[in-house]
């Protein structure tokens, strides 16, 4: 004997509303908003490269759809940041890259504003020190680590 019971309301069970797909991270009740604003928020010690890097994260868990859903979401939500800016996607990676805008050099590579002493006025700071402070080949290993180590008067 085999009973069918029926629900409540008449509804069969393929009639029942689908279940939100969640993003990676995305607590079950949580607004899409509300879960883009927790987990994808510039943190104050990130640079924009760090920061860009982050959120273009694919996770493991991921389809192409669902991670490029994720970050057209994200790019929605943010606009403390022009995220389209910054980022490109790759079709060979299937994954959204960092571009450095035009024009913007590498943290690494800004010169103070005052310069080391003897840094050239356009001279990066790797080649500043490239210059300055390789070994010429007339010094013994003594006076090289002298000259390295003394310190400029300034």
């Amino acid at each position: 004997l085999y009973v069918y019971l029926k629900p409540s309301g008449g509804k069969k069970p393929g009639d029942l509303a689908p279940v939100k797909k969640l993003y990676p991270d995305q607590l079950p009740d949580e607004t899409d908003e509300a879960y883009v604003r927790r987990v994808y928020t510039r943190k104050t010690e990130e640079t924009e490269e760090k920061y860009i890097t982050r959120i273009t994260t694919r996770h493991s868990s991921e389809t192409d759809d669902v991670y490029k859903s994720r970050i057209q979401l994200i790019i929605t939500i943010i606009k403390e940041i022009n995220i389209q800016q910054y980022i490109k996607y790759d079709e060979k990676k299937k994954l959204y890259v960092y571009v450095r805008p035009i024009g913007v050099k590498k943290p690494e590579d800004v010169v103070p504003s005052k310069g080391y002493p003897g840094q050239l006025p356009d001279e990066t700071n790797e080649t500043y020190v490239r210059r300055v402070y390789s070994k010429k080949s007339e010094e013994s290993e003594e006076t090289y680590i002298l000259r390295v180590t003394s310190r400029y008067s300034t």
